[in-house]
């Protein structure tokens, strides 16, 4: 699902822009990165889990395209991106005001900020309810 979910939105994205520089921050271990890279774009991806990105780095040979830490640590150069991804991390982001101005300055002029957030009332949420830890506050700010 995962795979279909970064194929459908990259391809949505080819639409705005044709030549891609993109981050993908809360990467994990990052289908999306491998997606957006066979579609064409320069795509990289960070997560704060060293474990997730070294699984992506084995699974993927994404070697050099997975950061191994969090964007508030990171200093990428002004407008270095025309694209940066939030996909269901921003309950994770303590810091949240900090993220999106540091994203801001990052992000080029004409460029897009994808935001995808968990949906607190979906399905699996129900099914699983208390098994579910979507209110961890250790792991969930927002």
């Amino acid at each position: 699902m995962r795979t279909s979910f970064a194929k459908s939105t990259l391809l949505k994205l080819k639409k705005y822009k044709q030549s891609v520089t993109l981050l993908d921050v809360g990467c994990n271990l990052d289908i999306f990165v491998k997606e957006a890279r066979v579609i064409g774009f320069d795509a990289y991806g960070i997560d704060p889990c060293y474990q997730a990105i070294e699984e992506g780095k084995r699974i993927f040979n994404l070697k050099k395209y997975l950061i191994g830490w969090e964007l508030t640590t990171i200093n990428f150069p002004e407008n270095s991106f025309d694209v940066v991804t939030l996909i269901r991390c921003l309950e994770h982001i303590n810091d949240l005001n900090f993220v999106l101005k540091k994203v801001h300055f990052i992000l080029k002029e004409d460029s897009i900020i994808l935001i995808e957030a968990s949906n607190f009332d979906s399905f699996w949420r129900k099914l699983l309810s208390q098994r579910r830890y979507v209110l961890s506050p250790k792991q969930h700010f927002w």
